[in-house]
């Protein structure tokens, strides 16, 4: 997300690389698991830096899905005061079937899951998405919010939106701005969904988005 513009509303603002292997320079590419972990380990030094009691994290895609595992299996929800996933994969996703095929046959999964451990646990129905989602995949002290698109070819809504409840607020950036047809890539570039974020994060100075066309693709 724009960083400077979040800092400029006065928050302080800390971003993460996770996710990393030995393999190469890329991120986001890990075990999920530890991926979690390494959140929850930054989450910790933020908050001894700023002597504040929670963090509110907004994620893209992985980074809707990965803290949630850190809030409902590693003691999160106790130091997160909102979780905001944009274009999240909540919910694993399935890459419209192809993710699940991949799934179905064993020695490539372990090819795939052995190079990029990602993909095995961020497939929906994998163990690491059943795991994140034991008890609920939501915690009553937590807020939480998705932000999603229908021209999201990556993420389909049902993946990335969390179930109902009286702390979730699932918005589809269509509803406010039927012509932007922002997708995966560009949500975190575009000012209505950056909008909304702001809204989510302080209702009290909400600002109705902008709207105007925005092409599906870059």
């Amino acid at each position: 997300m724009h960083s400077p513009q979040l800092k400029a509303d006065g928050y302080c603002v800390f971003g993460l690389n996770y996710g990393g292997t030995n393999t190469g320079p890329f991120h986001q590419i890990g075990d999920m698991r530890v991926s979690a972990q390494q959140v929850g380990d930054y989450v910790d030094e933020i908050l001894a830096a700023t002597d504040a009691d929670r963090v509110d994290i907004v994620g893209h895609s992985q980074g809707g899905l990965v803290p949630l595992y850190y809030i409902n299996r590693l003691g999160g929800a106790s130091k997160v005061g909102t979780m905001i996933g944009v274009a999240a994969a909540t919910n694993g996703i399935s890459a419209y079937g192809m993710l699940n095929l991949l799934a179905g046959h064993p020695q490539a999964k372990d090819l795939v899951g052995r190079a990029i451990p990602a993909v095995d646990d961020g497939t929906a129905g994998s163990a690491f998405v059943a795991e994140t989602g034991v008890d609920g995949m939501t915690r009553p002290e937590v807020e939480y919010a998705t932000v999603s698109s229908r021209s999201d070819l990556v993420v389909q809504l049902s993946e990335s939106q969390l179930p109902p409840g009286p702390n979730v607020s699932n918005v589809v950036v269509q509803d406010f701005c039927a012509e932007n047809l922002t997708n995966h890539g560009t949500m975190v570039y575009d000012d209505t969904t950056l909008r909304i974020v702001r809204n989510l994060l302080d209702p009290a100075t909400a600002v109705t988005p902008g709207c105007h066309a925005v092409a599906p693709l870059p």
